[in-house]
Formats: C-alpha cells, sequence, structure tokens
C-alpha cells in the first residue's frame, strides 16, 4: 500500500477513534518560538489540530496534506474559519529523501512535518 492509500485510509477509518482535539507539543512550542510573524504554511496537516490551534496565534494558516480524505474533511470542519485554508499538496512527491524539521524567516514560518 502506497502512503497516500496509507494515510487516506487512516483518516477514513482509524482517525474517528482517536480524540485529538488539542496542539501537539511542538505546535505550542512553534508559537512561543515566533515574534512578528503573520502567516504560517503547514504541511503534513492531518486531522487539522495543529493547524485550527495555530489560526489563534497567526493571521493566516495555509494547512496542507497528501490525503484527499483528510483535507476534505477538514475543509467541511473548519470552512467558516477565515484564516484557515486546508489545501492537498504531498511534500513526499515534492522533496523525495529530504528531512526538513522547521525554517523561520522574518514573515513567514514554515513547519516541516514530514515522515519517511
Amino acid at each position: 500500500m502506497n502512503k497516500n492509500k496509507y494515510w487516506d485510509f487512516f483518516y477514513k477509518k482509524q482517525v474517528n477513534k482517536i480524540n485529538l482535539n488539542y496542539p501537539s507539543q511542538f505546535a505550542t512550542f512553534t508559537v512561543g518560538e515566533t515574534e512578528n510573524v503573520t502567516t504560517l504554511l503547514e504541511f503534513g496537516c492531518g486531522n487539522g489540530r495543529d493547524a485550527l490551534f495555530f489560526r489563534h496565534h497567526f493571521r493566516k494558516v495555509y494547512a496542507f496534506d497528501g490525503s484527499n480524505e483528510v483535507i476534505n474533511k477538514n475543509k467541511k470542519l473548519y470552512s467558516k474559519i477565515k484564516n484557515l485554508k486546508f489545501s492537498k499538496f504531498n511534500l513526499n512527491n515534492e522533496f523525495n529523501n529530504y528531512h526538513i524539521l522547521s525554517c523561520k524567516k522574518k514573515q513567514f514560518m514554515l513547519d516541516f512535518f514530514y515522515m519517511l
């Protein structure tokens, strides 16, 4: 089973059994380390729990994931939140064999959650 199919299956069946409605430890750390950052891009957003948290701390949050299933769920759940946008983008297809953890710039904070 390829990675996209695995995650589509996971978010279709498994994620409904897990209650993850609080931000990750990394998300709370990230917010504490930012100053004068207005826009955040999150790659590998999964169920959107960190993106939902980030929207309280940044003017714009763009959250990406390779799973159609989870992006569609997130769009439905969070459609009324104006500063939060979800889109399908598979980082694995763009940066094979690279591990990118975090890159901070003055006006952009790029957080990459990448797993092989």
